[in-house]
């Protein structure tokens, strides 16, 4: 079980091998054609990754880099207006069409899987395929019945149409040497995007990618709460999909070895502390109960309690010594620490609750009346985020609603399914658990704060999610009882 000839890929100097700073170069080189050379440049740079994609046989490789783009690390190439000067390249074809960087990486990645004879079946495909055809008859509503605007459908079809990587990952990784070398190639990115967290409070509050580019600098965002150290670090969307893949499999990795690789440790560590960083109170309690379910119910549990606490011990007490960091970090864990006190009246999550509840639910709920059976859709009455399944329920309606009860059903039944059929001691009962932990802690965060599923949110880390939840459930079924190696060793 996980044996390879290949062993370089399970060595820690494969993080250092041609492929990483090959990947790391060409993010380089394509930082510095957005934001340094003219646009003609980039547009041919671009071009040339899309034929690379086309035409090689390392997929892994370019859907790393599609991934490493789209996670934004450091803020680069988070600019995606049309007026925006610096940013990946826009391909206009005609007036009012146009694609994205990102849409021609999804498009070649949804060609070249489809041209593969692979066979990859989800134990919940069938409730998968139902979604699928309803967001078809959504985008049919929009168009006909409700008449939108056809660049509102389209915009709207766009972010709709990444989720299509939930069928392309599973045929590009078709083996698990690839999907190994594909998390090797993503996760040393986590660092850099920790790098510019720890920047932004040395700085008091600025961003590196400020540096780079000034006239459209980031922002920052302010904590909401009454604190000295008024802005707290910003992730963007790609961020937290980059940091949660990374994190999930980190704990996935240790939980099939039974020697601790400090690599993933630090990343697990390191993931968290972005996430307290942000102040992002949703992601807070995400993380917390997947690592939560990860210490209690992996092998040697006081052990793993304790290695994590010194090396997150060691890491607070070099943030609380720094003075120009820790005003920062107490900032950000005031506002997070708010969900403790949910229950009194003076709360800020329960302040910001009720404002959500008075200035934005009311309107959510009169787009539900205007059209409770279907929603609206790919149209322009849109979902509001901040108001959890309320926003499901616009886009979708009560239909669209069921269907996602019946999938997200579908979905913990076939993992309970598969960890009913293993052995106490089967270490995937383990990963099957931080899957399951991690799909809950979505669905709390849908319910009660932000919206996760939806017609066109969180695409890619849905998409990547369920893939490697597939992975794993069908890993488990064909557990030999072999010993499992380390995957990375040091």
């Amino acid at each position: 079980m996980l044996q390879y000839k290949d062993q370089q890929v399970f060595n820690l100097f494969g993080i250092f091998s041609l492929e990483n700073i090959t990947i790391l170069f060409l993010f380089c080189l394509t930082a510095f054609a957005v934001y340094f050379l003219p646009n003609i440049l980039s547009h041919l740079l671009i071009i040339g990754y899309l034929f690379a994609f086309i035409t090689s046989k390392r997929n892994y490789f370019w859907l790393g880099l599609f991934f490493i783009l789209y996670s934004t690390p450091l803020g680069l190439f988070s600019e995606n207006s049309i007026e925006a000067f610096h940013r990946l390249p826009l391909f206009s074809l005609a007036s009012n069409i146009s694609f994205s960087t990102f849409d021609l990486f999804v498009i070649v990645a949804l060609l070249k899987s489809l041209k593969r004879r692979t066979k990859f079946i989800y134990s919940f495909q069938k409730p998968l395929i139902l979604l699928l055809f309803y967001f078809m008859f959504l985008i049919f509503l929009a168009i006909i019945i409700h008449q939108a605007p056809l660049n509102t459908v389209l915009d709207q079809v766009r972010g709709a149409f990444y989720f299509s990587l939930i069928f392309s990952i599973p045929r590009l990784l078709p083996s698990k040497e690839f999907v190994y070398k594909f998390i090797l190639l993503i996760t040393p990115f986590t660092f850099i995007i920790f790098i510019g967290s720890a920047y932004f409070f040395i700085s008091n509050g600025d961003y590196l990618y400020n540096l780079i580019n000034p006239l459209g600098e980031i922002r920052h965002v302010t904590l909401g709460i009454q604190n000295s150290f008024e802005s707290r670090f910003l992730l963007h969307g790609g961020q937290f999909v980059l940091v949660f893949i990374v994190f999930i499999y980190s704990l996935i990795h240790l939980q099939l070895t039974r020697t601790k690789n400090i690599y993933f440790v630090i990343l697990i560590i390191i993931s968290y502390s972005l996430i307290i960083m942000t102040a992002s109170r949703s992601w807070f309690i995400i993380f917390g109960i997947i690592l939560g379910t990860y210490l209690f119910q992996t092998r040697n549990k006081i052990p793993n309690i304790i290695f994590l606490s010194l090396l997150s011990g060691l890491l607070i007490v070099f943030v609380l010594n720094n003075k120009t960091i820790s005003p920062g970090i107490t900032g950000a864990w005031e506002r997070t620490n708010t969900i403790f006190d949910f229950g009194s009246e003076e709360s800020v999550s329960r302040q910001s609750i009720e404002m959500k509840t008075i200035e934005r639910l009311p309107q959510q709920l009169i787009y539900i009346r205007e059209n409770p059976i279907t929603g609206w859709g790919f149209t322009n009455r849109l979902a509001d985020p901040d108001t959890g399944n309320f926003g499901l329920l616009v886009q979708v309606g009560f239909i669209g609603f069921v269907l996602f009860l019946i999938f997200w059903f579908s979905y913990i039944k076939s993992v309970q399914k598969t960890k009913k059929n293993l052995s106490p001691n089967n270490p995937y009962r383990g990963v099957l658990n931080v899957l399951l932990a991690s799909f809950l802690g979505l669905l709390l965060s849908h319910f009660t704060t932000n919206q996760i599923f939806g017609t066109h949110f969180f695409p890619v880390l849905l998409s990547t999610f369920f893939f490697l939840s597939e992975y794993y459930i069908k890993e488990a079924s064909n557990y030999s009882g072999l010993k499992i190696r380390r995957l990375l060793t040091i």
